[in-house]
């Protein structure tokens, strides 16, 4: 509701009442909009009129609610506690821009293992990936100065968008602008990286983030770059730089009180000029960049966080250990070794005969195994165990035959098999999964269905290339024979196909694609016309794959799906290899083949 108060004081260069009615321009359609228009609710009333005297009646008899007015008082109250609150940790905390960056530099060297071993191609645990997470998050926040809003709100399109910037000393830069911050009606916050930062950033985009992406099933309009490991926009940067410093044993440095320290030794070390780069990196408001500020350009932003680094620069793994589990396993085996006369070998064949490895084979008990195994019992356990665990492990991915699953999707699936014990692990589904060639799976099928219908295919993109035109890029890993999306389109007859065809400019025949149906007629779907008429708002994302013949990464296939009776015919683009992060999709379309007219 638009209804201001008399206490609500009407700053404008005019001199007019606190009751001074602007012109109206806005009409509504809606009836309850109007009803309100003609209530009075979007003009300004005093505090006596009838209609507010009668809701603040309304608010005290029906709501019980006497104290509905804001009192300056209070304002006043919660102010003088964000002082305190403000002192209390400004002497708490460190007071030298070198402490600020603190915990960089004491994780930077278990930071520098997580990255090499990723960049080396091995698969990194959750701990890995959550340290390289929080680690460029504070990276951003304490040493480049942005306020959690920027490292919260990036996207990942500003992250692709990236500019490349050189400095005069020949240094290459990176320039990341980001739109939605806390002063982002007035200014625009940039991120300066250099090349081994932006090189970690790519890191975390080419093997992490995609990690975090298979537990989320929704996709986002705008993805951001940070996501959490439930594959979410992260909620809060500032806790997660909190458990950072947790982690290493340090003071909590927040960014604001990084940004305020940095500030108070700019004022006494820098010139004007360089007091203009500074303020212009930290994209103050507009009351302190009308002291300093002039257009912003990726040569000024580099230079003012080279400043950044100087001022930080000028002031001054655990060994495992055997468990109790392993232990008591040595002890239960020396008790027992002067008792038994098998061998291991044997051993475990005989075990194997007395209990059978099934998908829904009960732990046997520990006395059990003794009867059997003797002093092998625990070998051969652990290999029955083994055993059944990838036995489970299969079953549940072949749940799972044409898209990689999430990791709420595979948890999901395994609790309902009520396994008690030797559970799969949903990161060993995930780690192990494999398309099938197997397409006649019913519930797959009904989620690639859905998909077709909402066109969200994860992983994937439309950038702008300025020799290509538009062109999409892959922001995860599709393995060999997954399903990476529909060729989406007007489904034509092949008369009126051709039709069409023979109307086309030449350049826009690989929007029109032929294909036979199970019965030998001919089809076509025209991904010409748009929008499609079932996602009139949406640029999708089948018709934007570029041709080529020799390096095409994908290819089309038939594939009916059924949903109330009705038999769907659906293109489908599937991986002809394994495809990594940042590839772009390349299909060969070219005219002479049977999906576009030609004989084949």
């Amino acid at each position: 509701m638009q209804m201001q108060m008399l206490n609500q004081t009407n700053n404008t260069e005019d001199d007019q009442s606190a009751l001074y009615q602007p012109p109206m321009n806005q009409s509504w359609d809606n009836k309850l909009r109007k009803a309100m228009q003609m209530s009075g609710l979007y003009q300004k009333h005093p505090l006596d009129c009838d209609l507010l005297a009668g809701f603040a009646k309304y608010l005290r008899d029906d709501h019980n609610i006497p104290n509905f007015k804001q009192e300056k008082s209070m304002s006043k109250q919660v102010s003088q506690e964000i002082t305190r609150k403000r002192y209390t940790q400004m002497m708490t905390v460190a007071k030298t821009p070198k402490e600020c960056v603190a915990v960089l530099e004491v994780a930077k060297k278990d930071f520098l293992g997580v990255i090499g071993k990723a960049m080396s191609e091995e698969s990194l645990d959750e701990p890995e990936q959550l340290l390289m997470l929080y680690y460029l998050e504070s990276l951003l926040m304490l040493k480049h100065l942005q306020r959690a809003g920027v490292v919260k709100n990036m996207t990942l399109n500003e992250w692709l968008s990236r500019k490349e910037c050189i400095l005069p000393n020949g240094e290459k830069w990176t320039v990341i602008g980001v739109k939605q911050h806390k002063t982002a009606t007035q200014q625009l916050a940039t991120v300066s990286l250099d090349e081994e930062e932006d090189a970690w950033l790519d890191t975390y985009y080419r093997h992490v983030r995609p990690a975090f992406l298979k537990n989320c099933d929704d996709v986002e309009e705008d993805e951001r770059f940070f996501i959490s490991t439930a594959g979410r926009a992260i909620y809060n940067p500032s806790n997660d730089l909190q458990r950072f410093h947790a982690k290493y044993k340090l003071p909590n440095i927040t960014s604001q009180v990084a940004r305020h320290i940095f500030e108070t030794h700019t004022k006494a070390n820098f010139t004007d000029a360089e007091k203009a780069l500074y303020a212009d990196y930290l994209a103050h408001t507009t009351a302190t960049s009308d002291r300093h500020y002039r257009m912003k350009t990726p040569l000024n932003v580099c230079m003012g966080m080279k400043l950044i680094s100087k001022v930080a620069m000028s002031s001054e793994s655990d060994n495992e250990t055997a468990g109790p589990s392993s232990a008591s396993t040595r002890c239960r085996t020396r008790a027992l070794s002067s008792s038994q006369t098998l061998d291991e070998a044997q051993a475990l064949n005989l075990f194997y005969q007395s209990f059978p490895v099934t998908i829904d084979g009960q732990s046997i008990k520990k006395k059990d195994r003794l009867l059997i195994a003797g002093r092998h019992e625990r070998h051969c356990y652990d290999k029955w165990r083994n055993q059944q665990e990838k036995m489970r492990r299969d079953y549940v991915i072949a749940h799972f035959p044409r898209r990689e699953p999430t990791a709420r999707k595979a948890e999901k699936y395994i609790k309902r098999q009520n396994w008690e014990k030797n559970k799969v692990k949903v990161e060993d589904v995930l780690r192990y999964w494999q398309p099938s060639t197997n397409i006649d799976t019913k519930n797959e099928n009904k989620a690639i269905m859905k998909l077709v219908k909402s066109q969200k295919w994860k992983g994937l993109y439309i950038s702008n290339d300025p020799v290509k035109g538009r062109k999409v890029m892959t922001t995860r890993k599709f393995a060999e024979g997954e399903v990476v999306c529909d060729y989406h389109g007007l489904p034509l007859s092949g008369k009126q196909g051709k039709e069409l065809l023979a109307a086309t400019d030449e350049d826009e025949m690989g929007y029109l694609y032929f294909y036979k149906d199970v019965s030998g007629k001919t089809c076509c779907i025209d991904a010409k016309t748009v929008p499609c008429p079932c996602h009139p708002e949406k640029d999708t994302i089948g018709r934007r794959i570029n041709h080529s013949r020799k390096r095409s990464n994908i290819k089309g296939q038939l594939q009916q799906l059924e949903e109330d009776g009705k038999v769907w015919n659906v293109i489908l683009f599937i991986a002809q290899r394994d495809i990594p992060v940042q590839e772009e999709l390349l299909f060969d379309y070219g005219v002479s083949r049977k999906y576009f007219g030609g004989e084949g």
